[in-house]
């Protein structure tokens, strides 16, 4: 079997390609978040719609207002989407 230089060619730029996705994915792996740093206080904060945890340090909470009517479904105020 012969080679052609067109064979030759496009066997060198799949190679090029491979090498760089296989960079590129490299790089992604790289780049992934950091864990959580557990000296932060937003780790552990307990899920709700009326009675979410907050993080906040040295602040007082002043007042708080309902939602305002026409925002939501009063037969479902969490969103079941």
């Amino acid at each position: 079997m012969r080679l052609r230089m067109s064979d030759i060619g496009f066997r060198i730029v799949k190679g090029i390609a491979i090498a760089g996705f296989a960079a590129a994915g490299l790089v992604t792996v790289g780049a992934q978040q950091k864990p959580a740093d557990p000296k932060d206080p937003r780790v552990g904060l307990k899920a709700g719609a009326k009675d979410a945890g907050v993080a906040a340090f040295g602040m007082e909470l002043v007042s708080t207002r309902p939602r305002a009517d026409g925002f939501y479904d009063p037969k479902f105020p969490v969103s079941q989407a």
